[in-house]
C-alpha cells in the first residue's frame, strides 16, 4: 500500500521570537548568505526554457562513510523566461550548478562565490552566472511518448505536489532520499529536513506519525505535499 506523505510549513514568528538568543540574528548575519542567479534558454531558439531544474550541489564530508559526497543545497525550477534565483547559500566553497530538462542534454558547471560579488548588505553575496545554452537530445526526443499522466512535480498556489510514483530514481531509497529532490526543501548530512530555515511538521495519510522519514521505503510513498499554509484539518493534536 502506498501513502501520501505531508510536509507542512507554519510560520510561527511569536514562538521563535520568544526563544531567539540574545545577538542571534547577529551571528547569523556574520556567517554570510550568498545568492546564484541566472538564465536557461534553448541554443537554437534563444527563448528561455521554462521548467528546467536547476541545482546547486557541494561536496560534503558524510559523518557515517568518513568520505566526501555530493550534497544537493537546493533545487529550483526556472521560470517561464529561463530564470532562476536560488538564494541561502553558505558563501564558502566550491560549488556545482546541475541543470537537467526533458529533451535537453544536461549539464554542470563549476561555480563559486569571490570578494567581487558583494551586495549592498556586507553579509551577502550575489552572484550572476550568466546565461547557459541547453541544447536537444535528440536520444530523449526520439523516445518520447505524450501520455495523460501527472507530472513529476505539481506546483499550486497553496502547495507542491511531488509525484514520487513517477520518479524512476526513488526505488530502493527511503522518504529521505526522496525529500532531497522537492525544490525549497533542504536536507542536511543527518537527515534533518528544513523548509525555509525552520522544521516542518510531517504526516502521514493525514496523520502524525512516529516513523522518522529513514523508516519509510520509498517505494511505500505515492506522493509528498508541501504545504505553506495547511487547512485547520491537518492539527498536530488531532489524532
Amino acid at each position: 500500500m502506498t501513502r501520501t506523505l505531508f510536509l507542512f510549513f507554519i510560520a510561527l514568528p511569536t514562538v521563535l521570537a520568544a526563544w531567539a538568543q540574545p545577538g542571534s540574528a547577529q551571528n547569523l548575519g556574520s556567517m554570510g548568505t550568498g545568492i546564484f542567479y541566472g538564465k536557461i534558454y534553448d541554443g537554437t531558439t534563444q527563448k528561455g526554457i521554462e521548467g528546467a531544474t536547476v541545482q546547486i550541489v557541494q561536496n560534503r564530508y558524510d559523518s557515517l562513510t568518513g568520505k566526501k559526497r555530493e550534497l544537493i543545497l537546493a533545487t529550483q525550477l526556472s521560470n517561464k523566461k529561463g530564470e532562476f534565483n536560488i538564494d541561502h547559500l553558505p558563501v564558502t566553497g566550491n560549488f556545482k550548478l546541475k541543470v537537467t530538462c526533458i529533451g535537453y542534454k544536461p549539464f554542470d558547471v563549476k561555480i563559486a562565490f569571490d570578494n567581487d560579488h558583494k551586495s549592498a548588505d556586507p553579509h551577502v553575496s550575489i552572484k550572476d552566472l550568466g546565461n547557459f545554452k541547453m541544447f536537444a537530445d535528440a536520444t530523449q526526443l526520439d523516445n518520447i511518448t505524450v501520455n495523460a499522466n501527472k507530472p513529476l512535480l505539481e506546483m499550486y498556489l497553496d502547495k507542491k505536489v511531488y509525484n514520487v510514483e513517477k520518479d524512476l530514481n526513488a526505488a530502493g531509497g527511503t522518504a529521505t532520499d526522496v525529500i532531497k529532490n522537492i525544490p525549497g526543501v533542504l536536507v542536511d548530512m543527518d537527515g534533518n529536513v528544513t523548509v525555509r530555515n525552520a522544521a516542518p511538521q510531517i504526516f502521514v495519510d493525514g496523520r502524525p506519525s512516529s516513523l522518522t522519514l529513514e523508516q519509510i521505503p520509498s517505494d511505500q510513498i505515492s506522493s509528498i505535499e508541501l504545504m505553506t499554509n495547511p487547512s485547520a484539518k491537518y492539527d498536530a493534536g488531532v489524532m
